[in-house]
């Protein structure tokens, strides 16, 4: 069985303001080492809330999280250094076109080599005016994504997390997501991807989880989905029907 890059064993996270309904209710998960994990769920479910204790960004109530094998949490801060991602969109300066971006973000993570801006650009497709003399604020949504990939690419992370990144895309912005999720999940790279487009979702992901009220109520193979209909959506909501 391939390496697990990410587990979440019981865990529990509570917020002050809704003491009888946790965000996350002693939730178990586990991402495999090569996936492309789809996050299935609806608002509210607890999927952000999962991405952000495993980016390091609130600290769960109670359970345990394990990245790369490790579980201690100064180990966990240096193992992030091998993750990176985008939650709720992109977060990008306006006025900077998106080379001057991604000198900003190589700078705060302390990334030598400046070559590597180029490459990560070449990657997602911004090259040429759209790099170095445009704007970010007059970037399409499209555009604004492939330079939040670009971000994200910086330092060559191992895993990869994006929160509902399909949202507001055009078909061809969606397309060129797709394209880009295969070629770096072929490059090594195990990628974690919420989001409510489920049609979407189903051609792209090779596993997924099911969470509902802050519980995970199933993870299962694409080849298992195969095997029980292959249509996400329809199983999803089987699936939750008896959550109600």
């Amino acid at each position: 069985m391939a390496e697990i890059i990410f587990r979440a064993e019981k865990v529990v996270k509570q917020y002050k303001k809704k003491k009888n309904s946790p965000a996350l209710n002693g939730i178990d998960m586990e991402i495999h080492k090569g996936d492309i994990y789809g996050f299935v769920g609806q608002n509210g479910a607890g999927k952000t809330t999962l991405i952000r204790i495993l980016a390091g960004f609130v600290s769960p109530t109670s359970g345990n999280i394990e990245l790369f094998g490790e579980s201690n949490p100064q180990n966990l801060c240096q193992k992030r250094s091998q993750i990176n991602g985008i939650i709720e969109g992109p977060a990008l300066y306006p006025g900077l076109t998106a080379l001057d971006n991604l000198e900003i973000c190589r700078l705060q993570r302390g990334i030598k080599d400046k070559e590597c801006i180029g490459k990560v650009l070449e990657i997602v497709g911004l090259t040429g005016a759209s790099a170095d003399s445009t704007k970010v604020k007059n970037f399409s949504l499209g555009m604004k994504q492939r330079l939040g990939i670009a971000k994200a690419l910086l330092g060559k992370p191992q895993f990869l997390f994006f929160d509902e990144p399909l949202n507001g895309l055009d078909p061809v912005g969606i397309r060129d997501f797709h394209e880009l999720i295969r070629m770096m999940n072929k490059s090594g790279i195990t990628i974690l991807i919420s989001s409510h487009m489920l049609r979407e979702l189903n051609s792209l992901a090779t596993c997924y989880g099911f969470i509902h009220n802050g519980k995970m109520i199933e993870q299962i193979s694409a080849e298992e989905l195969a095997m029980k209909g292959g249509d996400l959506e329809k199983y999803y909501f089987s699936l939750i029907k008896g959550y109600a």
